[in-house]
């Protein structure tokens, strides 16, 4: 499957016969980019650079989408947390903090089954087992005892609050090199791909997470992050 983000480079060809075709197939499609770009108005060192960024937005969106930098924060922190359980976990936190709707509101199965985009009852499935890991309890909404919520538990505040820390010690020691002029730089260069990015392929910003809400997430928090497998 092609996405997005999916480099050039990475393209795959009509046919795989052998690597001098895939290798001819590769060369064709970036000649094919780098005349679209020279068309639009590109020079040639823009044209490299921005093939170049392609490849890195495709390097950098596999570690996101597999869920590699989580899983390797979890590791340092000797959790034992599955993917699906974290992906869970950081919807209902979504949910409560109103990242990406009008308010916070409490977690409810129905939330959660839209927050994660699957069916109430695979919603309910991943409740149950999250609240048998001890990650999450039910109560009475105050509001209508009838109504059941999920609220985190004290072990689960306390993993991403673990888990929090230590994601922001790895960002400071990620841009230890940077000045800060690089650093703002990046995040005014950033900012504007992302709002760029929103126009150009029609998102809603409103569903984006402000910069406040970002800061205090475990990870910033994607709309199109993959939701966890169903316990079918």
């Amino acid at each position: 499957m092609v996405d997005i983000y999916t480099p050039i480079c990475h393209m795959p060809p009509m046919t795989r016969t052998n690597d001098r075709t895939r290798h001819r197939h590769s060369a064709a499609h970036l000649e094919q980019v780098r005349a679209q770009l020279a068309h639009a108005g590109r020079s040639a060192p823009a044209t490299e650079d921005m093939i170049a960024l392609d490849a890195d937005f495709f390097r950098w969106h596999r570690t996101i989408i597999k869920g590699e930098l989580p899983a390797q924060l979890m590791a340092e922190l000797a959790v034992e947390m599955d993917r699906g359980q974290f992906q869970s976990l950081t919807a209902i936190l979504r949910i409560q903090s109103g990242i990406g709707r009008e308010s916070p509101q409490p977690a409810t199965i129905g939330l959660l089954a839209d927050e994660l985009k699957i069916d109430p009852s695979g919603a309910s499935r991943i409740a149950s087992d999250l609240i048998g890991a001890g990650y999450v309890r039910r109560e009475a909404a105050q509001d209508d005892g009838r109504k059941s919520i999920l609220t985190l538990t004290d072990k689960a505040a306390r993993i991403f609050e673990d888990f929090r820390s230590l994601k922001w010690a790895k960002l400071i020691e990620l841009f230890a090199e940077w000045s800060d002029q690089d650093i703002a730089d990046f995040a005014r260069l950033f900012g504007r791909y992302v709002e760029s990015q929103q126009r150009v392929y029609h998102l809603d910003s409103a569903a984006q997470p402000t910069r406040e809400q970002g800061a205090g997430a475990p990870l910033s928090p994607s709309q199109d992050a993959p939701a966890p497998d169903r316990a079918d």
